[in-house]
């Protein structure tokens, strides 16, 4: 009997596929002017990824004899993203960042550098249970805001290995590749 592929005009409700949102890789396409421990140091350690990408379109009303009139606008293009790492003994990620803190704003100098120097460009590249792309979503001009590392002493070593990323970016781009062509949106 000949292989029988998937047919989605009988497919049964219990076998769905579903895309996943935890096959992911993160390339920096551009990276701040400071210490930078690398693409496949970020990805192996790299936990946990929020894109933040907002999703909503704007709108306004106005109200003409009784009768309210929506007229789409724009949609937002800039937010903020989140990425979790875990970090080791050789404390490569914190030592990153304080060194991208620095170089956004001085605490000895009180200095803050070009915007040119410290923003990066970010692509997250999502991938299905085959490991073949599935969409991508590019972050630009992302600028660190808040890292967490726990250094208060009395946490459980597992937890201070922990450190979250809080990074606010300009614009997206998204891309999604179903096989039908790249999509563009954003």
């Amino acid at each position: 009997m000949a292989l029988e592929f998937l047919n989605y005009r009988n497919i049964r409700e219990g076998n769905k596929e579903f895309t996943r949102s935890d096959l992911w890789k993160i390339s920096f396409l551009t990276v701040p002017a400071c210490y930078f421990p690398g693409e496949d140091f970020i990805d192996q350690r790299c936990t946990g990824i929020s894109p933040g990408v907002p999703n909503s379109v704007g709108e306004f009303t106005h109200n003409i004899r009784g009768f309210n009139i929506h007229q789409a606008t724009t949609q937002q293009t800039s937010s903020s993203a989140s990425l979790t790492f875990v970090d080791r003994e050789d404390l490569a990620i914190r030592t990153w960042i304080e060194e991208w803190k620095q170089l956004m704003a001085n605490r000895d100098t009180q200095l803050a550098n070009r915007k040119e120097t410290y923003c990066c460009d970010i692509k997250i590249t999502y991938y299905n249970t085959s490991r073949v792309p599935i969409s991508e979503i590019t972050l630009f001009n992302c600028m660190l805001t808040d890292a967490s590392p726990m250094e208060d002493g009395t946490n459980d070593p597992s937890s201070t290995s922990d450190i979250s990323m809080s990074l606010k970016y300009e614009h997206f781009d998204r891309k999604y590749m179903n096989g039908l062509g790249t999509i563009t949106a954003g």
